[in-house]
């Protein structure tokens, strides 16, 4: 792991315990670090949306400024399954709820496997590391969306809400992360498209799929006129040859019989 997933990953951490500190009754799956950030899937009443952000980041701010130490603890499986049905794991303290994803969780690690618990502050989880030295260590950060998810990807299993953040060492990495990825939309081939009027996008249509026919029927409504002056002037310049080819003379042979009366009355003059 390198070390910027370790401070992502120490912040998906403290986003559960600022969540915690807001909803107590919250059961969290796993909270990796991922290519652009990191994420944790809770289960919770309150559906969480990014109205909610400022005030779990709030929360987040006072976990990283209290400096907690990163606490490694080594537990025998028995341990760590007590601490589950007690509701201790992925919580602040013990529940009357188990923590029942953690729970899942370690019924399915290998029996030589060795397991490892991390606390910050009172937040304890289930978690084989690694990670920054205190929670001060963690730098800028960002939470950036909300998305469904359903437990180990199974539809079979519950859905869960995955709240997706960033974090980076410094605020100008933070900054510069984010200023690139407006110039990113700026350049998104779907919104030059529309504001060009290349093609447009439709909510009948699968997602992502371009309606260029449409686009195409509204520039010929753009341009109808001038096509259909085109039109009138082809018609207009081919119907003289037309009507010309119609009136061709038609030359007609005279009948034998007339030839021959009018050999009979030159004799006889």
């Amino acid at each position: 792991m390198t070390d910027l997933e370790r401070l992502r990953h120490s912040a998906s951490h403290v986003l559960a315990t600022a969540i915690l500190k807001i909803w107590p009754e919250a059961q969290f799956a796993a909270g990796p670090p991922v290519e652009n950030g990191f994420y944790y899937d809770v289960d919770l009443p309150h559906r969480i949306s990014p109205d909610d952000f400022e005030k779990i980041e709030a929360e987040m701010k006072k976990e990283i400024k209290a400096n907690h130490p990163f606490e490694r603890m080594e537990v025998s499986r028995d341990e760590a399954l007590e601490l589950g049905k007690k509701g201790r794991l992925a919580a602040l303290s013990e529940r009357t709820e188990p923590s029942k994803f953690k729970l899942d969780i370690i019924e399915n690690i290998p029996p030589d496997e060795k397991i490892s618990l991390y606390r910050n502050g009172d937040f304890i989880d289930l978690c084989a590391g690694p990670h920054v030295m205190r929670t001060g260590n963690i730098g800028a950060f960002k939470l950036t969306t909300v998305a469904s998810a359903y437990y180990k990807g199974d539809e079979k299993n519950p859905q869960l809400q995955r709240v997706y953040g960033t974090a980076f060492k410094t605020k100008k990495e933070l900054d510069d992360y984010f200023a690139m990825l407006e110039e990113a939309k700026k350049r998104d081939h779907r919104k030059l498209g529309r504001e060009l009027g290349a093609f447009r996008f439709r909510r009948r249509r699968r997602p992502g799929l371009a309606d260029v026919s449409a686009a195409r029927r509204g520039h010929r409504r753009r341009t109808g006129k001038a096509r259909e002056r085109n039109r009138v002037r082809r018609r207009l310049s081919t119907r003289p040859h037309a009507a010309h080819r119609a009136r061709k003379p038609v030359h007609k042979e005279r009948s034998p019989s007339l030839l021959r009366r009018v050999d009979v009355s030159a004799d006889g003059a």
